[in-house]
């Protein structure tokens, strides 16, 4: 598990020219890099590759305009605000199944620049549960309870990147009027997911808590195709059980329920969520 703690050194961020995050500048350098194999940026006239490898700590690294233009979070802020705001953060890079966890006084939240996390929950009676998934653009906030502290952790799913931000950086952050309100959407988007997880436990029957499950993913992370919602997470049914709290003998037979009732299509580890009857045209 990786134990994350302050790094106390700071520098100075770059800056980039023009906006921050616009759609046409990540359509292009995503181009670039699928074409060549290597994320360029360019600040104040240099050439900075953005290539790094995932799946340990990198020593000193820090945090720049690279690591966070691809976020919605920052569409709205010029690239001086930028390094204000996120320059000379601490970076960790976590491998694919390793756990990461956020210690250290001086650290307020980690945000996920790249990868997909799980956020799990382990209760009593070596009960395993996975409350949520995490992606780029999430924030991960430390646990705080009166009681004992609740047994959560962060798992990567796939090989992923986390900004350790500081109490001290924080306040800036609320106190930036034009990234307040972006902050303030992202934690909403992310009570409502959570909101709609504890009501998902809530059902007694354990397919209607894997329809609602299946659905909320597909409706963050599915793709609109004439069929549904289509979810390529590729998920296990032990991984569906562990989100719905079942075994996952309960899942299999739930899910091919689902499908002969016509609430799922299922192709191998695919899934598409069909439209309702009182949905409109399939999105686009």
């Amino acid at each position: 598990m990786k134990d994350v703690s302050p790094d106390t050194r700071t520098t100075q961020a770059p800056r980039h020219q023009g906006t921050i995050g616009r759609r046409r500048m990540k359509e292009a350098e995503q181009y670039h890099a699928d074409k060549t194999g290597i994320s360029e940026h360019v600040y104040d006239g240099q050439t900075s590759l953005g290539v790094s490898g995932i799946g340990h700590e990198h020593d000193n690294a820090l945090a720049g305009c690279a690591d966070v233009e691809h976020l919605d979070l920052v569409d709205d802020l010029d690239a001086t605000a930028v390094g204000q705001l996120f320059g000379g953060l601490s970076i960790v890079a976590v491998d694919a199944s390793e756990q990461f966890e956020i210690t250290g006084d001086d650290i307020h939240c980690a945000l996920v620049s790249t990868g997909r996390l799980a956020l799990d929950y382990d209760g009593a009676a070596d009960r395993h549960r996975t409350v949520t998934l995490v992606e780029e653009g999430d924030i991960l906030l430390r646990p705080h309870a009166s009681g004992p502290a609740p047994k959560f952790s962060v798992r990567a799913l796939d090989p992923s990147k986390l900004i350790m931000v500081t109490n001290e950086r924080f306040s800036q952050w609320v106190a930036h009027p034009g990234f307040v309100r972006a902050l303030v959407q992202q934690l909403a988007d992310q009570i409502a997911d959570r909101e709609l997880a504890a009501a998902t436990a809530l059902e007694p029957r354990v397919e209607h808590r894997l329809l609602m499950k299946i659905g909320q993913l597909a409706e963050r992370f599915g793709r609109a195709t004439p069929q549904g919602l289509r979810l390529d997470l590729r998920l296990t049914h032990q991984q569906l059980a562990d989100m719905v709290g079942a075994v996952r003998e309960s899942v299999t037979i739930a899910m091919g329920r689902l499908a002969a009732n016509g609430d799922l299509i299922i192709d191998n580890r695919t899934i598409w969520v069909p439209y309702r009857p009182e949905d409109s045209a399939p999105r686009p």
